[in-house]
């Protein structure tokens, strides 16, 4: 995408420069979908926002309605030409848009790290003998570890996982990886800020927009709050994480939601009832050990699980009960994988 482009999307001149540099243009057809999406969603956006700027008195009236969409304390309503739920989604999507600008900034960031030694030559020159540097998505190289576990252990090329708290759509991903190199799954996120993203990098795979809770707190309603906050990492719908959040200087709550609740049981009957499941990553912001404990594994046998367990031993012992061994571990997240999968491992 060329600078007559990005004019004509109504790019500033300076994100122009910083999205054309010639190192970022190296990098650029990496994620020219996804870019694409968000400058469409930027335009969309800036019309939107010209249109509410016009009909308020002036950029305090705008400020205040943030500072009470955050807090959900409308004590009157605003009487501009849109409508209160106009102003709400415009704000969502501005709050998602941000969300996915510095996911991007991050990711490039990633890139440029990963390319300085290479930024001359399209293809580099690697010794004889000397396997090339791969790159990962995850957050501490979880996926490259699971990649050679599955062909170590006969797993097919493409395969099958299932994202629980999906989130970015590449960064920090457990999943990515396996997306690039022909599987296909189901990611699990309740924000739904994240699903522009979702269609434009991952579209083969299918989304659920809902929180997976277990199935003592499912509401009967079927909705439940989401707190998405400021970090998007600590979003929950557990008030004493987000207060966990707040405490570790981690940001507060930056808007409440209320979406979807499913269950663990009813995303693998209505996903993975026939076919395989080679991957469960699970990301579940305080109640993954629960999360695990209410798969059925006498029906379900994924080979593989990642979970996060911030250097505890979380559900291993559970796991140890039912035919799995934990792997690896990465601080961040454990490993564990089938025991009669591991035993056919070769070498």
């Amino acid at each position: 995408m060329n600078q007559v482009e990005l004019r004509a999307r109504g790019v500033s001149p300076a994100l122009r420069g910083w999205i054309t540099n010639p190192l970022r243009r190296l990098l650029w057809p990496l994620h020219a979908p996804y870019f694409a999406a968000l400058l469409d969603e930027m335009a969309e956006l800036r019309r939107i926002a010209a249109q509410l700027a016009a009909s308020a008195a002036d950029e305090v009236r705008y400020e205040q309605l943030r500072n009470q969409q955050n807090e959900q304390e409308r004590s009157r309503p605003f009487h501009d030409e849109m409508t209160g739920e106009a102003q709400a989604d415009m704000l969502r999507r501005y709050d998602a848009l941000k969300k996915d600008m510095t996911a991007i900034a991050h990711r490039l960031a990633s890139f440029e790290e990963q390319a300085t030694d290479h930024a001359a030559s399209a293809a580099p020159v690697v010794a004889a003998g000397v396997e090339p540097a791969r790159s990962s998505y995850a957050q501490c190289g979880e996926d490259r570890i699971v990649e050679y576990l599955l062909r170590v252990c006969g797993g097919p090329p493409a395969i099958r996982y299932l994202d629980i708290g999906a989130a970015l759509p590449s960064g920090d991903s457990n999943t990515f990886l396996f997306y690039q190199q022909g599987g296909s799954g189901v990611l699990v996120e309740p924000d739904p800020g994240y699903r522009p993203a979702y269609h434009a990098t991952r579209p083969r795979d299918l989304v659920e927009c809902a929180a997976l809770v277990p199935s003592g707190l499912r509401p009967a309603d079927g909705m439940i709050e989401l707190l998405v906050g400021e970090n998007p990492g600590w979003t929950t719908i557990l008030a004493e994480h987000a207060v966990e959040a707040q405490q570790r200087g981690k940001g507060g709550v930056q808007q409440r939601l209320m979406v979807p609740a499913i269950t663990i049981a009813e995303v693998l009957e209505r996903h993975f009832a026939d076919g395989p499941l080679h991957l469960v990553s699970i990301d579940a912001e305080g109640i993954d050990d629960i999360i695990v404990r209410e798969i059925d594994f006498d029906r379900y046998r994924p080979w593989v699980l990642v979970v996060e367990t911030m250097g505890s031993d979380g559900p291993s012992e559970y796991l140890a009960q039912h035919g799995y061994t934990s792997y690896a571990s990465t601080h961040v997240n454990r490993i564990f994988v089938r025991q009669d999968v591991l035993a056919g491992a070769v070498f």
